[in-house]
């Protein structure tokens, strides 16, 4: 839940290939492309509203990860001033 407040998504998706031992496995969490309610009481987030999942296959098959996959797995809602804002999380997952 930490690259949607990234800009460089692809250059930080770069930096865990590089990380990783060979056959490592990144596993990323993060929030399904929503319209920008979801920080909305965040004046200053200059962040992505989530992402599409094949938006993150990509950046991690661009990068040289193998067995991608991504699946949302969780939903819920979370008020903000009387505002009922639903969201998805999803996960991404690649092998170097």
């Amino acid at each position: 839940m930490t690259l949607h407040h990234i800009k460089a998504t692809k250059d930080i998706v770069k930096k865990f290939y590089n990380l990783l031992n060979e056959n490592g496995i990144l596993c990323v969490m993060e929030l399904d492309k929503e319209d920008g309610k979801f920080h909305m009481n965040e004046i200053d987030f200059d962040g992505h509203n989530g992402f599409e999942h094949n938006e993150m296959e990509e950046a991690f098959e661009n990068t040289g990860f193998k067995n991608i996959r991504s699946e949302t797995f969780y939903q819920d809602k979370k008020i903000y001033k009387d505002i009922i804002i639903p969201y998805s999380m999803f996960y991404a997952v690649g092998k170097k």
